[in-house]
């Protein structure tokens, strides 16, 4: 989970920049190479669960297991996506900002309006978890 909150930030960290063809591939391959790393691991766990436990016990391990993989999916694009509209939104605020001061409060909405997608991802999060 730690590990995809930490991509998660350095995607968003790139989509600040100046995003070229090297640092986007380079991005998405270090999301997927982790996430098939946690379902591989995920799924080893789960087939030790299996072997070992009741039919029941190994169900109840998948479920845990998928309740992670939902929650980092929702935290990682979630925070991906954020980024991404943050970084267009504000573009666009300061550039007709420099044109008209007087539309700086509805620049602020458009950007807050960006940033809830981000913590609507986390707010999914908590919410898979605690179920």
């Amino acid at each position: 989970m730690f590990l995809f909150l930490i991509l998660a930030l350095f995607s968003v960290s790139l989509l600040f920049k100046k995003i070229t063809r090297k640092r986007l591939i380079l991005n998405l391959s270090l999301y997927f190479t982790s996430l098939a790393a946690s379902l591989a691991f995920i799924f080893i766990k789960w087939a030790q669960a299996t072997e070992t436990a009741a039919p029941a016990t190994a169900l109840a391990a998948a479920e845990s297991g998928m309740k992670y993989i939902g929650a980092s999916l929702a935290v990682g694009l979630g925070s991906i996506a954020a980024g991404f509209a943050v970084g267009q939104a504000a573009s666009a605020a300061l550039g007709a900002l420099s044109e008209n001061d007087s539309i700086m409060g509805k620049a602020i909405v458009f950007v807050g309006m960006a940033e809830g997608v981000g913590l609507f991802g986390f707010i999914i999060a908590f919410m898979i978890l605690n179920s």
